[in-house]
């Protein structure tokens, strides 16, 4: 696996959907979360189950990564 995607705000809507999608199409997946974890291991179970492989990170984890 070669690219990772990091997705800001994955445990909902939009970003949940890109999250599953990502990891389908072979990315791994940092999936992020500000507050609902299990929103969060939701959507890293769903990946999980189609093959993909994942992060899960918090959001001033996603912060350093960037800075």
């Amino acid at each position: 696996m070669d690219e990772v995607l990091i997705i800001t705000g994955a445990s909902r809507g939009i970003g949940a959907a890109t999250a599953r999608i990502a990891g389908r199409s072979g990315y791994a997946v940092c999936v992020n979360y500000l507050k609902n974890k299990a929103a969060a291991m939701q959507i890293v179970e769903e990946i999980k189950v189609d093959g993909g492989a994942l992060l899960v990170m918090r959001e001033d984890d996603v912060v350093a990564v960037i800075e």
